[in-house]
């Protein structure tokens, strides 16, 4: 479920009210602390299990307008990292379909606009899906929920592929 929570300031503490969940109240020195304890009184309040995966939504109403502009700069570059994390992994299942259809390093390299570096480099399957899987889990709070579920879909779809296509060819290259 998502949670949307109203953050104001008031003196040195962030002070958080989730309207959807009834005392659900807390207050932090800082946006990290207030994210924890956000997530801690929402889980509480609402009866949860304590490992639940809550999704939530910051709505700052505070007089800083440079908080409110951060907020959505913050929220585009973690729009930004979820994209680039499902167009490595895309790009990576393309570089393993290519290789297997005997196509050079070079020619993938020119076909998906990369360097025939960047092809040997994301060819190492278990660091681009480490790395994109990384970088969804650290941007999912920060972007529209219905983009991260499906950005997360594309790229567990992405890893499945691309774990296949490996076990193929590594099995075409045992049975050679």
């Amino acid at each position: 479920m998502t949670y949307k929570v109203i953050v104001t300031r008031e003196g040195d503490s962030w002070l958080a009210d989730v309207p959807d969940v009834p005392g659900a109240h807390t207050f932090a020195r800082s946006l990290e602390g207030l994210d924890r304890s956000v997530r801690e009184v929402i889980i509480l309040m609402d009866d949860l299990a304590d490992d639940a995966d809550i999704e939530v939504v910051y709505d700052y109403q505070v007089d800083d307008q440079a908080v409110v502009e951060a907020a959505v700069v913050g929220k585009e570059r973690a729009r930004i990292a979820l994209d680039e994390a499902v167009l490595k992994a895309s790009t990576a299942r393309m570089i393993r379909a290519l290789t297997d259809h005997g196509y050079s390093v070079r020619d993938s390299a020119h076909l998906l606009g990369i360097t025939p570096g960047r092809v040997s480099q994301l060819s190492n399957a278990d660091t681009v899906l480490t790395d994109a899987g990384r970088n969804v889990k650290r941007n999912m709070a920060a972007v529209d929920s219905a983009a991260v579920r499906k950005a997360v879909r594309d790229v567990e779809r992405a890893t499945r592929t691309l774990n296949r296509d490996v076990a193929k060819a590594r099995r075409r290259k045992t049975t050679r």
